[in-house]
């Protein structure tokens, strides 16, 4: 008899595998403006890259699914708040089946919004890049072989300020503390649109003021600039939207920031309008006009016809409890050459040879009184009563933060391409007496 025996060989065939460890960056201020790509339900962030592989370094192509489509590696993703994250793929063939050594590298679909520092685009569609580095340099200590650092596209945006203030002096915001500072800053409204046309009146704008912030500003006393150019005072404004469509900005203020004045824009709109983009996408704003408040006052008989002027008149414009005075109005010795002093912060002495009298902060010659705050204000006849007439009663006026008054039956605005012109009368009663008649007959008889 014999005996046959048999044996079984296993053979394990082992992947020569390497690695690609990539590091995700970002330069955007911590996401300020939000245009990272998020995980879906979540408010961490996420990247997506491609696998390419090459076997001499050069040439590139994509790792393919069996049906050719293309492979997208796991993403990268970070926790919110984080400005970075590493991720390494694993298990990635070693050798092609030729026993040639492969090299891999990431290629990153650029968010929208975002620009890579050190992009590298030749052969590469549109919208993807990659960065130097390869497995070829991996140890498998982890460190990255390539580092994608993507940085937030930022313009900046700046304006001019004129200020009117029809010659009146002392108005304009100055540095009293020597803070380097206006003493009053205007607030401004930051808004943006992706509209194609955005002067269209169609187009969507949307208010991002509580991201930005204010400006930077540097000022003089007729002419100030505001800008958001990312200084350590101000942000700089994102270039596009997270589809990579180009912002357009506008601004406009907010009226009674600077007391005593309100904005004009060119135009008569109601902002500055779209801004002009140079070619670097950096935009300019049109000029906003800071026009003073200004009011005349005007003093008029209740006799109806006549037309007699009053002389001599004087008003004072004062607090509503009377106490604190700042103008003094008078119409002259012919009762038409008007002319205004003016105390900025008040006064309580008006007569220039009183104790304590101080200097006004300007005075007009023609009776405007310009730049109060908006404000309720009493004006009251302080002067003497002309021959023939009673005290005229008080007239109350409230000006508005646009440079308007509140209608009232004794208080109009006038305005002329956005410049407003208030104008309070006063009327003075003409004294009117009784007078009762008797009539009696002279020369007749009467009879018992």
């Amino acid at each position: 008899n014999s005996v046959t025996s048999t044996s079984a060989t296993t053979v394990t065939n082992t992947l020569d595998a390497t690695e690609l460890t990539v590091k995700k960056a970002w330069d955007d201020d911590q996401d300020k403006w939000g245009l990272r790509d998020k995980v879906s339900g979540s408010s961490d962030w996420t990247t997506t890259f491609y696998l390419q592989r090459s076997t001499d370094g050069s040439t590139w192509e994509y790792v393919t699914k069996e049906n050719g489509d293309r492979v997208k590696s796991v993403t990268v993703t970070g926790a919110e708040g984080a400005n970075e994250a590493t991720n390494t793929f694993k298990n990635l063939p070693a050798y092609d089946e030729h026993g040639v050594e492969y090299r891999y590298r990431a290629v990153e679909v650029v968010p929208g919004g975002y620009s890579l520092d050190g992009a590298i685009v030749d052969g590469l569609d549109k919208g993807h890049a990659a960065v130097t580095g390869d497995s070829s340099a991996s140890n498998g200590s982890g460190e990255a072989d390539q580092t994608f650092t993507n940085k937030l596209e930022t313009i900046t945006l700046s304006g001019k300020k004129a200020w009117n203030t029809f010659g009146a002096t002392g108005l304009v915001p100055g540095d009293a503390n020597n803070d380097d500072t206006p003493d009053k800053i205007p607030t401004l409204a930051l808004e943006r649109t992706t509209a194609e046309d955005p002067s269209a009146e169609n187009a969507t704008w949307e208010n991002v003021t509580a991201i930005a912030g204010q400006p930077a500003w540097t000022w003089g006393q007729d002419s100030w600039k505001w800008t958001y150019d990312g200084t350590d005072k101000a942000s700089d404004l994102p270039k596009y939207d997270g589809d990579g469509k180009a912002y357009t900005y506008r601004v406009s203020e907010t009226a009674g920031s600077v007391p005593g004045f309100y904005p004009t824009y060119e135009g008569g709109g109601t902002t500055t309008g779209p801004a002009t983009a140079d070619g670097d996408g950096n935009q300019t704003a049109s000029t906003i006009t800071n026009v003073a408040t200004r009011f005349s006052l005007d003093k008029v008989s209740d006799y109806e016809g006549d037309t007699t002027p009053l002389c001599n008149v004087e008003l004072s414009v004062m607090s509503m409890d009377g106490a604190t005075t700042y103008a003094v109005w008078t119409n002259g010795a012919d009762g038409k050459t008007p002319s205004a002093r003016v105390w900025m912060s008040g006064t309580t002495v008006t007569d220039t040879s009183a104790e304590g009298y101080v200097a006004p902060t300007y005075a007009t010659t023609d009776g405007s009184i310009i730049g109060l705050p908006a404000g309720n204000y009493l004006v009251r006849e302080t002067g003497t009563v002309p021959d023939g007439y009673a005290l005229a009663p008080d007239v109350t006026f409230h000006i508005n933060a646009d440079g308007s008054a509140t209608q009232a039956t004794n208080v109009s605005t006038a305005t002329e391409d956005g410049v407003k012109t208030i104008t309070v009368k006063v009327t003075d009663p003409v004294f009117r007496g009784h007078v009762e008649l008797a009539k009696t007959v002279t020369g007749a008889s009467s009879e018992a």
